[in-house]
């Protein structure tokens, strides 16, 4: 199957190898996606689930990378069911051609997956949210900086984060309840704040719920905070009623807001009391999941600016 799309190969290869942005477009119809871990290189595993929230299913799929030739090619083995995924790039100006092709071991098993899983319907399904996604990042100005940095020193997590969106909308999507449940967490998760007292000695007291209405509780409370500049507290698991859970690590969480023109560029540092935490973090897929959210603050900034 191949789809020249309307967009440089430079954006096509960014969204194709980087999990923020493979997990917000890739899989049919009715379907959202969850990057578990993502090694991109040559031997390199790539883990991730498809919900399917038609039926409630979800699909967990695992893959190894083969071939990796930049901007021009990526050879994957996919597991379960089992095949060669080939997809090659060609830059057509300010256009890609992305040609994808699957060798199956049977001729048995490409049949089933064709016929049972309507391969064909659902691997268009996959190029049009591709389409739209491209548009959509266009949009959104996806080449706005984004790094996420570990260091193991000083056990931290640096997270640096520009938004095409002034600093006041900026600042209250990060202060706000109702604007922060709309975009914190991965999907299919989505937050739920119970109690937020946005003040210095206050606190953010909300659950992470599940698809299936299953609900893990959070809370962060404040230590510092400086109008439209920065804000610090200390974060961690608790349960419903605030108390905290001492198997699982706790953090200070600062984040600092710097205006830059019409854009403003977050800074998050996570510091935490010990490596082991700070790996523990990292394992629970810290990375992929802040990731998602933060790409969910775009389409809920750019909704707000309408």
């Amino acid at each position: 199957m191949s789809r020249t799309v309307r967009a440089p190969i430079d954006l096509v290869w960014k969204v194709w190898t980087q999990p923020e942005y493979i997990a917000e477009w890739w899989g049919p119809d009715h379907h959202t996606t969850t990057i578990h871990h993502m090694d991109f290189r040559e031997g390199g595993e790539w883990k991730l689930t498809l919900h399917n929230h038609a039926n409630g299913q979800d699909y967990p799929n695992r893959s190894v990378f083969k071939e990796i030739i930049p901007f021009k090619k990526i050879v994957f083995e996919h597991f379960n069911p089992h095949f060669i995924a080939t997809v090659e790039f060609e830059a057509l100006g300010q256009e890609t051609r992305i040609e994808w092709s699957s060798l199956f071991d049977t001729k048995e098993m490409l049949e089933t997956v064709i016929n049972v899983f309507n391969a064909r319907k659902g691997q268009a399904q996959n190029f049009d949210r591709l389409e739209r996604y491209l548009k959509q990042a266009e949009t959104m100005k996806n080449n706005l900086l984004f790094d996420f940095s570990v260091n193991r020193e000083n056990n931290t997590i640096i997270v640096k984060r520009e938004f095409d969106a002034g600093l006041e909308l900026v600042w209250k999507a990060w202060t706000t309840s109702g604007l922060l449940d709309q975009w914190w967490g991965p999907e299919p998760w989505r937050a739920e704040t119970k109690t937020m007292i946005f003040e210095e000695g206050g606190f953010w007291l909300y659950a992470m719920v599940g698809p299936e209405g299953e609900k893990h509780w959070s809370k962060m409370e404040y230590i510092s905070i400086v109008e439209e500049k920065s804000f610090s507290g200390k974060d961690g698991f608790c349960d419903e009623n605030g108390t905290m859970n001492p198997e699982f690590p706790q953090n200070l969480w600062e984040s600092l807001f710097t205006a830059t023109g019409g854009q403003v560029l977050v800074t998050v540092t996570l510091t935490f009391d010990h490596l082991a935490d700070l790996e523990q973090t990292i394992a629970m897929g810290f990375r992929e999941g802040f990731t998602m959210g933060l790409n969910q603050l775009d389409k809920l900034l750019l909704n707000l600016k309408q």
